[in-house]
């Protein structure tokens, strides 16, 4: 009987809903990054007087996200954020030039950034809903890029071995997920985001670009709500 009465109790203090009630809230989540390869590939497309090129690519790392917003109503909010993307390396070996001989380039790649998106809420039980957002990424890319032997930079000095390439640049971002609700203020969010081409896509015969490329996100987070 007591347990009854205590959990009637607590009920109606703390009444638990996916819905989203009209106001303020602010999270942060955190989980993995995956780069596409392709960022790789790309480079070793665009290379000139090059016979042979084999690239280690590592596009995994950690990220995080950071994020503000306002829900209108239980279906529809506004959400601002800053988000680290994770890190990107290559490491490559090369054969070319003429006479034909062994060359080497590293680069690392970075994306920052911050963006803004609509966020929809589908309520599928009292503590459960489906996510869904779209929305902009203002993404920085910076790739920070050493060479060794017979290889030079197509611009610019040839005796460079090192430069720090950047480049900014607006880009989509969508995503989809679950939201769940441990109290009437607090959620617990698993999603996957897709941020799309982010970077400047490597050219033949420059070396001023940082890359371009896909990046998915899958986060496990937190909402406070006001």
């Amino acid at each position: 009987m007591r347990r009854h009465l205590a959990l009637a109790i607590a009920s109606s203090l703390f009444p638990l809903s996916a819905l989203a009630a009209p106001g303020w809230y602010v999270g942060a989540s955190g989980g993995a990054s995956h780069t596409d390869s392709h960022l790789a590939r790309d480079r070793e497309a665009t290379l000139s007087n090059v016979t042979h090129v084999h690239s280690d690519y590592d596009g995994d790392d950690s990220a995080w996200r950071a994020f503000a917003g306002y829900s209108f109503n239980d279906s529809l909010a506004i959400e601002v954020s800053w988000a680290d993307l994770g890190k990107q390396r290559i490491d490559a070996t090369t054969l070319g030039g003429n006479p034909e001989l062994p060359g080497a380039y590293s680069i690392d790649r970075r994306v920052q950034g911050y963006g803004a998106d609509l966020v929809g809420t589908l309520p599928l039980s009292q503590r459960f809903a489906l996510l869904g957002r779209a929305g902009l990424f203002r993404a920085h890319t910076r790739s920070d890029v050493r060479i060794s032997g017979n290889i030079v930079f197509a611009e610019g000095n040839p005796d460079d071995r090192f430069r720090r390439l950047e480049s900014d640049d607006t880009v989509a971002h969508i995503g989809a997920g679950g939201q769940w609700s441990v109290t009437p203020r607090v959620q617990v969010r698993l999603e996957w985001e897709h941020y799309l081409g982010t970077g400047s896509a490597f050219q033949r015969n420059q070396s001023s670009n940082t890359g371009s490329a896909d990046t998915d996100l899958f986060m496990l987070g937190a909402v406070f709500r006001f």
